[in-house]
């Protein structure tokens, strides 16, 4: 809106305004889900909560419609190109891989996971979300289960399982989506571009990334309705977490990452 009417009473707003925002946050490049989720999401809440204290009559933010953009399709990593990145990767890096291309974790969720959270008498891998804040407790695929059982369990439960990856950011020039995009490289795995960068918020996006393994064969097993039931249950991951399951849990948690093929040799 300008610094000159940063002083104008919240009241004053209206859906012009808004309108005005949403059209100077196209100019700067901003996809159609980024404007949607800094107006009819993060912008909309002081105004909703004026409008519950009787600050304000309406919302203006209330009857803007939503931006309507084109769906980015993105493509999945193949057992072949994920063999390949675990050959190029350092020891870390091929650990989050082969964990990722069994459970389609996030990457900070990924390089963040402790020891604790592993159940290998029960192959079972127990984190909560950082985006969402939801528990998920999801199989160990068994490449991943090969790969660990060749590393020494450390004394101390809460030390990472990925000790290089573990408190880096996932942006920036050092970060870990950068890393990834350079095992990619060195592993020939090409990605096309989906969304070129067009200046302002908005950044390039390719068909293939870390995320990709979250629509994966391993992001559909995790989105079952009966894992779904089962994730809803746990709420606290304090102690031992086989107990909070049946034995029918375990087994349907253990069958679904079956359901992932194994890499090639």
């Amino acid at each position: 809106m300008g610094p000159l009417r940063t002083d104008r009473p919240l009241e004053s707003i209206t859906e012009a305004d808004i309108r005005g925002f949403v059209t100077l946050l196209r100019s700067q490049g901003c996809s159609a889900s980024t404007i949607n989720r800094l107006v009819r999401k993060s912008l909309s809440i002081p105004f909703e909560k004026a409008r519950k204290l009787g600050k304000l009559k309406f919302n203006p933010i209330a009857t803007i419609d939503p931006e309507k953009g084109e769906t980015a399709t993105r493509d999945t990593f193949t057992p072949q190109q994920v063999a390949r990145l675990v050959v190029v990767a350092d020891r870390d890096w091929a650990g989050a891989i082969l964990i990722a291309y069994g459970c389609g974790g996030r990457l900070l969720d990924i390089a963040n996971l402790k020891w604790s959270g592993l159940d290998l008498q029960h192959e079972i891998v127990s984190f909560r979300e950082r985006k969402t804040g939801r528990a998920a407790i999801i199989g160990l695929h068994p490449d991943f289960i090969d790969w660990i059982a060749q590393r020494s369990v450390p004394d101390d439960p809460d030390s990472y399982v990925f000790p290089s990856l573990a408190n880096r950011s996932s942006a920036g020039t050092n970060g870990l989506s950068k890393a990834f995009e350079a095992i990619m490289e060195r592993a020939g795995v090409k990605s096309r571009l989906i969304r070129e960068r067009n200046g302002g918020r908005s950044r390039s996006l390719r068909a293939l990334s870390f995320h990709s393994f979250r629509h994966s064969a391993a992001s559909a097993v995790f989105n079952q309705a009966a894992l779904k039931e089962i994730t809803r249950r746990v709420t606290n991951h304090a102690g031992s977490v086989v107990d909070k399951y049946i034995h029918q849990d375990l087994e349907a948690i253990r069958g679904a990452v079956a359901l992932v093929p194994r890499l090639p040799k």
